[in-house]
């Protein structure tokens, strides 16, 4: 098992292991706004970022990516030392996923709107 999983089975207690439907109704729509709400802040900082399509998605979305790496950290304080390791490597996750959808959105975005470099 990935490190980032490892604590699950450790702590049924924290982490819901029977995922219904309704979480994955919840969980859908958690991670629809959070990445609607990463492309809306790209299309807003988009005009007031420098460099090129790339530097400027890459900013953007980095700097989404510390929200939800700060967001994680807050939630690694609060749990024992056994459940830390699962937030830590959503963190690294996170950094892996946002850069991979900044380079996505560099590709992309220019396609379907005009840049204002």
């Amino acid at each position: 098992m990935e490190p980032m999983h490892r604590p699950l089975p450790l702590f049924p207690e924290a982490f819901d292991q029977d995922f219904s439907s309704s979480d994955f109704m919840i969980s859908l729509g958690y991670n629809y706004a959070m990445w609607f709400v990463a492309a809306a802040v790209f299309h807003l900082l988009n005009p007031v970022l420098r460099g090129s399509i790339w530097v400027r998605s890459l900013k953007s979305y980095l700097l989404m990516a510390a929200f939800f790496s700060a967001l994680a950290a807050v939630y690694m304080n609060h749990y024992v030392a056994g459940i830390r390791p699962f937030y830590y490597w959503s963190m690294v996750d996170a950094l892996i996923v946002f850069t991979v959808v900044a380079l996505a959105n560099a590709l992309l975005y220019p396609r379907f709107f005009r840049d204002p470099a």
